[in-house]
Parts: structure tokens; C-alpha cells; sequence
């Protein structure tokens, strides 16, 4: 597809999401238009090898979200601007049934993970710079599917001083291109071979949001560049957990993953462990320090582990989070990273914010 087709593609997808609420009934019209800027500067050193020198990136981007609804119609536009990236993140048109119950048809992100549900790609909403390697987005190397292309349905209902939850996606999930699962991209549909997967999240919130439970289980089949490298099975059941104590926050997801490799008329089968722990205190209105541990078990010799060129096995995160201005952060952080064999230190600054 040439680059004048993808412009007008994009185009077109975002006039649609705008016009689909108004083909309702006259009621009253919501929307909301959001952008979410950053700039982040990165210095990488190579702990194994400190006399490489270094390496030090920089990167501007801005996250685009946009919703709107009218009477029992909804539209969901997110599109990421990046140097090296720009992609429709997610796009979905819906309706609601009843006031409890929304169905989306489109691309949008998996309910197998806390994380990604919560922040989306907006960077001024979480409070770290990096996200957690088990959770993170595919084009980052995340071993899971975080993007599907198809159904979803949520639902929530109210009991006492608690809601409960539930969502349900089924779609189109990533292919394994190159060393990284690769989503459907609604403006290059044409581009890789997607096959079926399915997600599933069962959420209990407590209404004042001190503390937050939940479930999820998940089934892809990731298929391969080549039809003679196989497909691989993942089956996947998580869980996640907040707890809010006053100024401290502390957070925790974990998964096992099965993955199944078809290669060659001979299956492998590998089962491994991945999460995180993390905790933030408020020191004020203005000041957040934060720790984060990372951890990946019986990750040895996975043969869809090995296939992934940027999966992060193990990490430590270290960081403070200035809210200076309203709507405005600066993050400086550190981790320890294991990748590939080789450990690595990391520092960044990110400028962050959402406006209007």
C-alpha cells in the first residue's frame, strides 16, 4: 500500500469514529478529544561490556485519543505519533445495552492484562517511564497479545460498596515477524498472517478504589513469517492485584504461560512464569518514588521465549515522579535489565503530559 493510501486511510478512520455516534436518534452528544504528549531522552550502558561507550536515544511522540457517544452509539479512536512509529492503536465503534453492558467491534487492546487496560498508551497516565516487560505492548516485546482485532463485550454491575467486572474479547491476534508479534494493522490489513485469540478478565473493585482483585485467561495462535516455521499455541491464565493504603500504592500482576511450537511435525511444549511487584509512595501532592521488580521463571530453553529478540526476562526499576505543573510530569528512572543473555543499565527522563 503506498504511503498516499495509508494517509487516506487513516484519515478516513478518523472521520468515521468522529460521524458513527451522530447516526442515532437525537439525545444527548459526548466527546472528548485528548493528547498526550512526551519526550524522553535514554542512556543505555552496557554493564557486561562498559567500555562500549554507551548509547544514548531520544524520542518525541504523542498519543491521540479520542471518544464519543450518542444515545446507545460509541466510537473509540486512539492514534500514536511517534519518530519511528505511527499507528492506529485502537479503533472501535459500539453500542451499549441497557447501562451496565457496552459491545465493540474493531481493534482494541486485550482484556488479558491489568496494565494495558488501565494506561493504555497514554504515558502521563501510569506512573513509570518503561511498562513491565510481561505486559508490555508487542512492537516493545511483550510475549503476550496485548492488541486483538474483532469483539469485545464488558460489563459491570454494583453490590454494596464494590463493582464487579467482566470483559470478553475475541478476535484476530499478533503473527511472530521478525523476532516481535505483530497486530493487525487496520491501515496495512494485508501485511502479516493473523490467526484466532481470545481473552477473558473477571474484575472486583472496591468503590473508594482502595483496593482492586482480578482474573484473566487468555488463547492465541501466533502464526509465523513462514507456514514451514509452524504455529505456536498459547494458552495463558493471570492474576493481578492492587492495594491503595493511604499514600502508598502497590500493584502485582503474574501469568503462566504454555506455549506450544508446531515445527517440523514435532510439537515443543514449554510452561513459564512471568510478573512483576511494584510500589509507589506520595510524598506530597507532587513527589512519587517508585520501585518495581521483574521476574521471569523456568524460561530456560522455551523455544517461544527464544524467538522473541527483545523479551525482558528480569528487571529492576527505580524511579521519582514530579507532577510539577497540572496536567504535567518529569519521571527520572533507572532499571537493571536482563536481555538476550547480556545485562545493561538504563536511565531516562520523560517530559509527560495530557491536554487539554
Amino acid at each position: 500500500m503506498s504511503d498516499i493510501r495509508v494517509a487516506w486511510s487513516r484519515f478516513a478512520c478518523l472521520i468515521v469514529g468522529f460521524i458513527f455516534p451522530y447516526l442515532a436518534p437525537a439525545s444527548p452528544v459526548g466527546g472528548e478529544l485528548l493528547v498526550f504528549p512526551a519526550i524522553q531522552a535514554e542512556n543505555r550502558v552496557n554493564a557486561a561490556q562498559r567500555n562500549d561507550g554507551g548509547r544514548y536515544d531520544s524520542d518525541i511522540a504523542a498519543d491521540l485519543f479520542y471518544s464519543h457517544d450518542k444515545g446507545s452509539l460509541l466510537s473509540l479512536v486512539e492514534f500514536f505519533l511517534g519518530q519511528d512509529e505511527q499507528e492506529l492503536e485502537r479503533f472501535q465503534l459500539g453500542f451499549s445495552v441497557g447501562e451496565a453492558t457496552q459491545v465493540w467491534f474493531g481493534r482494541y487492546h486485550s482484556p488479558l492484562t491489568d496494565w494495558n487496560i488501565t494506561y493504555h498508551h497514554g504515558r502521563f497516565l501510569q506512573p513509570t517511564v518503561a511498562n513491565p516487560a510481561i505486559v508490555d505492548f508487542e512492537d516493545g516485546g511483550g510475549p503476550l497479545p496485548t492488541h486483538l482485532t474483532g469483539v469485545m463485550v464488558s460489563s459491570e454491575f454494583f453490590r454494596g460498596d464494590r463493582v464487579y467486572s467482566v470483559d470478553a474479547g475475541l478476535g484476530l491476534g499478533p503473527s511472530l515477524d521478525q523476532g516481535t508479534l505483530s497486530p493487525l494493522d487496520l491501515l496495512r490489513p494485508h501485511q502479516g498472517k493473523q490467526s484466532l485469540s481470545g481473552a477473558l478478565r473477571l474484575d472486583l473493585e472496591s468503590l473508594t478504589g482502595e483496593y482492586k482483585l482480578g482474573l484473566s485467561a487468555g488463547y492465541a495462535q501466533i502464526d509465523r513469517e513462514s507456514p514451514d516455521h509452524g504455529r505456536i499455541q498459547q494458552s495463558v491464565v493471570g492474576a493481578y492485584a492492587h492495594w491503595r493504603p493511604g499514600r502508598a500504592a502497590l500493584s502485582s500482576e503474574v501469568f503462566a504461560v504454555h506455549d506450544r511450537l508446531h515445527s517440523n511435525g514435532r510439537d515443543r511444549d514449554n510452561t513459564f512464569l512471568g510478573g512483576y511487584l511494584q510500589g509507589i509512595y506520595r510524598l506530597g501532592e507532587q513527589f512519587s518514588p517508585y520501585l518495581r521488580l521483574e521476574d521471569t521463571w523456568h524460561n530456560h530453553n522455551d523455544a517461544y521465549l527464544d524467538q522473541l529478540a527483545d523479551f525482558v526476562d528480569q528487571k529492576q526499576v527505580l524511579g521519582l515522579r514530579y507532577d510539577f505543573i497540572r496536567q504535567q510530569a518529569l519521571n527520572l528512572e533507572y532499571a537493571h535489565t536482563h536481555l538476550a543473555g547480556e545485562y545493561f543499565d538504563d536511565w531516562r527522563l520523560q517530559w509527560s503530559a495530557v491536554f487539554p
